[in-house]
């Protein structure tokens, strides 16, 4: 079966797409990293603000990411999903563990979290994006011969 030629008009077009999901991931990222870093005295309104705000930036990225990932190799998508799913799961055990115990209780674990565990999958989301930039198309957009 012969693939389709997407052309220069289609590198531009995974170029772009590749972008757009990089700015949304590292928005996202960097909400969780202001939510889980508020210091002093942090009141109960602006925890909420930002906890409302990693949910706009987790649901910015779903619509972001979903119709772009058909310019992502298979790899690159798996990283994306994996770190995707880490983050709602990451939202919803802070979330379950502010209402328990509070902001200032669980605030420095929710940081080492983030840290730990979303930091490194953002690592290798931003290196299989990278190489989605410079290495060659996915085999499923070979040349048409002819």
């Amino acid at each position: 079966m012969e693939g389709i030629d997407f052309g220069r008009i289609g590198v531009e077009r995974r170029r772009y797409a590749v972008e757009e999901i990089r700015f949304s991931l590292a928005r996202l990222y960097r909400g969780f990293v202001l939510w889980t870093s508020l210091y002093g005295e942090a009141d109960g309104r602006e925890e909420r603000e930002r906890r409302e705000e990693v949910d706009r930036l987790l649901a910015l990225f779903s619509r972001c990411y979903m119709p772009r990932s058909m310019w992502l190799a298979d790899e690159t998508r798996e990283r994306i999903e994996d770190f995707a799913e880490k983050s709602r799961e990451m939202r919803e055990r802070f979330s379950a563990e502010v209402e328990e115990r509070g902001y200032e209780e669980v605030r420095a674990g929710m940081a080492r979290r983030v840290s730990k565990k979303l930091g490194p999958a953002r690592k290798q989301v931003d290196l299989a994006l990278e190489t989605e930039l410079a290495g060659p198309r996915p085999s499923r957009w070979r040349l048409r011969k002819g």
